[in-house]
């Protein structure tokens, strides 16, 4: 996994865009918001295959098991 040559301004973009979203299970939490960040410096989303796989905090706890 490489990151971009523009990683820095594009995580800076990620970061902005999640500050103004609420805490959402599945769509907006840590693991995503890391693999958003991960997305954003490289292009490769680390959590494509957990993407909208839960949305409670046990979906999220089986999802990791």
């Amino acid at each position: 996994m490489n990151r971009r040559e523009n990683w820095p301004e594009q995580l800076d973009v990620a970061i902005s865009a999640a500050r103004e979203l609420p805490f959402q299970w599945g769509a907006h939490d840590c693991l995503m918001f890391a693999a958003d960040c991960v997305l954003a410096m490289t292009g490769e989303d680390p959590a494509v295959d957990f993407r909208k796989t839960y949305h409670t905090e046990l979906g999220a706890a089986r999802a990791i098991a």
